[in-house]
């Protein structure tokens, strides 16, 4: 575009500088024809007044004497052919009408000879003589002035030319100058252009190399109107929107790195109680100054209570009851306030803050079950910005998250260590804190208990009055004994004890004053019915299966001599002998012992 602005200004410079000079050129050659018509003008007059003058004297000369019409009318003959000769003198050119002068003089000459002679013949009177040399003598002053005019006229003819030839030279010169001018200035427009346009491309290019470098704040000059300047404008338009991408992607880099460091410590906290440590190192990051609390609902889902405060700010001291009660819970999103005392306010922000401020809640649940709400309060004006919500919204995903997984995975754990009838540990959960206390090198007492009579429970009163019986048999026995001791149910009616740092002789104490607690608990609640036990300790054996096969052959012995009873496991040497014995007395007499053992017992309505 600027080389075409270049080359169009050249060009104008060069026409105005041609039309100058042949403007000049026609207006001389144009005074110089209004000139040599002037003088054509004046001699035409001249010429013609002569020969008014002559006709004047012949008609005047006519109408004195008749008697010389013969020489009248040779000379109006003489007059006409004057008069010819005028018309051809203001037809014909300057030289031409020379000529035509001359040979008019040579016919004057003559004419005034024939006057002469016929004057002196008497024909033509004295004043026609007078009159012909009169105008013989005009005819030459007119002749002299027409010769004067014609040389005149000649060199004014001869300068025209010469003034012609020399403007058509200067007019050659000054298309030449003038074109070698716009030459000069279009290779100068040009130059200047092509610079110009090397210099806008040199300053994208290096704006560019910045920019790609990593230096966001790299821009052209986009004051050019040019095509250079159109390009520079995108340039910055585009380095703009890279900027304010890089801006966002930083933030939401910021945003999820303060995610993923918060998801990692949640994940290493394994417990809800680290959860909560977590959280109250997460509310700082959010913000230092920002009164901050969790507030979680309790096992009945009824109530809300604070678990989490800021550890510098402190709580924000929200007065929500129940979660249902908390406006972001209801509504599932995170609520601001920026006004408490405003009309569209919480109320129950108003009911807890003296001074009014602005909040921010967000609800707090895992997957869909709402678990609570994270409140934070500040001054009225104090805009939480996008961060430090972001944040905020962060830590109470992660919050709802691992709180919730956490509880499930209790729940799960718990559910797998535990029998879901009698709430006791379960057989594995059992086997695993025994090996464990093994490999720790703690002594222990292993005891195996039995319900005596179990399956006639069931088949007189129903399966559910028997699980309601092993619920009453269970309860009692983890109230009574300590709370390092372990009870589990082994497996239908039987239960397995582990008393931590205690004999054989000593579990048989304690659950001789059981069995007699047990009885006194359950006199006046029906049905009525007794537990034997056999016991052994980690002194008797190596493995924990030989513990139990010890503590079983005791129950069983307990079971043969009459059930209601303690017994201990005798030592590997002397199980055999012994076992051999009770698998005898038992063949002989169970059916008729357990007949009066159920006569004896009170009868079974309800547990």
């Amino acid at each position: 575009m600027g080389v075409a602005v270049a080359v169009a200004a050249a060009f104008s410079v060069v026409g105005a500088v041609s039309w100058t000079t042949a403007g000049h050129v026609g207006r001389l050659a144009s005074e110089e024809h209004r000139s040599v018509e002037l003088r054509e003008h004046y001699l035409r007059s001249d010429v013609q007044v002569g020969f008014l003058r002559g006709q004047a004297y012949e008609i005047a000369a006519a109408t004195k004497d008749e008697a010389r019409r013969e020489a009248d009318d040779e000379l109006r003959e003489t007059i006409v052919e004057l008069e010819r000769l005028q018309t051809i003198i203001l037809r014909r050119t300057p030289a031409e009408l020379l000529t035509d002068a001359q040979q008019f003089r040579t016919d004057t000459d003559a004419l005034v000879h024939a006057v002469e002679t016929l004057s002196a013949s008497g024909v033509v009177g004295p004043a026609s003589v007078n009159a012909l040399q009169a105008i013989d003598a005009q005819f030459d002053d007119l002749n002299a002035e027409l010769a004067s005019l014609l040389t005149e006229l000649q060199d004014r003819q001869e300068q025209a030319i010469a003034d012609t030839a020399r403007a058509r030279r200067l007019a050659v010169v000054a298309v030449v100058v003038a074109s070698l001018v716009g030459l000069g200035v279009v290779v100068v427009l040009l130059g200047f252009t092509v610079r110009s346009i090397l210099r806008g491309l040199r300053e994208v290019s290096n704006a560019a190399i910045a920019l790609a470098e990593g230096d966001l704040a790299a821009r052209v000059d986009d004051g050019r109107r040019d095509e250079i300047g159109q390009v520079g404008a995108a340039f910055n338009a585009t380095a703009d929107a890279m900027q304010e991408m890089v801006r966002r992607l930083a933030e939401q880099g910021r945003r999820d790195a303060f995610a993923r460091d918060l998801i990692e410590a949640l994940e290493m906290a394994d417990t809800e109680e680290r959860v909560y440590g977590v959280l109250a190192r997460a509310m700082v990051t959010v913000s230092d100054d920002r009164p901050t609390e969790l507030l979680l609902a309790d096992s009945s889902r009824a109530h809300l209570e604070r678990r989490v405060q800021h550890p510098n700010a402190g709580a924000a001291g929200c007065v929500v009851e129940s979660p249902f009660a908390c406006v972001a819970v209801r509504r599932g999103s995170a609520t601001t306030f920026a006004d408490s005392s405003a009309l569209s306010a919480c109320p129950n922000l108003r009911s807890s803050s003296a001074e009014p401020c602005s909040a921010v809640c967000v609800p707090v649940s895992f997957m869909g079950r709402s678990l609570g709400v994270l409140h934070t309060t500040a001054p009225v004006g104090t805009v939480l910005d996008s961060e430090g919500l972001s944040r905020l919204m962060s830590v109470a995903g992660a919050a709802g998250t691992r709180i919730g997984t956490v509880r499930a995975f209790d729940r799960t754990a718990l559910q797998a260590t535990t029998d879901t009838l009698t709430g006791l540990s379960n057989r594995r959960n059992f086997e695993s804190f025994a090996r464990s206390l093994q490999r720790q090198g703690t002594p222990f007492a292993l005891v195996m208990a039995d319900l005596d009579h179990f399956k006639l429970i069931n088949d007189t009163h129903g399966h559910e009055t028997g699980d309601r019986a092993l619920v009453r048999f269970a309860h009692q026995l983890r109230h009574h004994l300590r709370a390092d001791d372990l009870v589990a149910r082994y497996g239908g009616e039987e239960f397995v004890i582990l008393l931590q740092h205690t004999t054989a002789v000593q579990a048989m104490s304690i659950l001789d004053d059981f069995r007699v607690k047990f009885a006194a608990a359950t006199s006046s609640r029906p049905p009525v019915f007794t537990a034997s036990f056999g016991v052994t300790d980690t002194s008797a054996a190596q493995t924990l299966a030989e513990l139990l096969s010890q503590a079983d052959a005791a129950l069983y012995r307990a079971k043969a001599t009459g059930r209601d009873t303690v017994v201990i496991a005798d030592r590997p040497e002397e199980a055999d002998g012994r076992e051999r014995n009770i698998e005898r007395a038992a063949e002989v007499g169970l059916y008729g012992a357990f007949g009066d053992e159920v006569d004896h017992e009170v009868n079974f309505d309800t547990v």
